[in-house]
């Protein structure tokens, strides 16, 4: 069963820095979060601006003064630079909109939670992300909150940087996985 999504989502070198994106086709604009700003210094161009951004629901629109400008996100060794709104937010630390998609000519593909881009004179690069079906989600929904409560709580993000995937070894061949094969079945894609 293929259950499909409304978004795609994963782990990006954003600035050198790996980090947590939404790639979101029905936002306009593409943002980053107020403490990520603050960590990328003064390396890069601020511009002024006055934005509102409407979100879901009734909630008030959020306002930002600031954009970031040709900050480098990182797909399979290829820089393709972002202007990000500075905004408040929690969940994600960056949001691409459409506007940083159709920049790169990119196809989101929200049931396989990835992206592929077709930029001129270039290959075409495809970014996997996280791909969870709604079971495992609710599963480990459950599980995490009986885990909460017991105080046994590890929350863990693993992003591969760099190096040969035919090197690499398989997932069977790592003896942590087989020992805690529990753990790691809901995580297959």
């Amino acid at each position: 069963m293929h259950i499909s999504f409304s978004y795609a989502l994963g782990t990006l070198l954003v600035s050198g820095n790996p980090t947590h994106v939404l790639f979101d086709s029905g936002g306009t604009n593409s943002f980053v979060s107020s403490d990520v700003a603050d960590k990328l210094g003064d390396g890069y161009e601020k511009r002024e601006v006055n934005v509102l951004e409407h979100t879901a629901g009734n909630q008030p629109p959020l306002q930002t003064r600031i954009v970031l400008v040709g900050i480098p996100v990182v797909i399979q060794d290829t820089i393709l630079q972002a202007n990000l709104l500075v905004m408040p937010m929690e969940m994600f630390k960056v949001i691409i909109g459409i506007d940083w998609l159709s920049r790169y000519h990119a196809h989101l593909d929200c049931g396989w939670s990835r992206v592929m881009f077709k930029l001129r004179n270039r290959r075409q690069l495809t970014y996997c992300g996280i791909n969870l079906s709604k079971i495992a989600s609710f599963m480990s929904a459950l599980k995490v909150e009986s885990l909460l409560r017991e105080g046994e709580v590890y929350l863990v993000t693993l992003t591969a940087i760099g190096g040969e995937v035919e090197n690499d070894p398989r997932i069977e061949e790592i003896s942590v996985v087989n020992e805690f094969e529990d753990v790691f079945k809901p995580l297959e894609g």
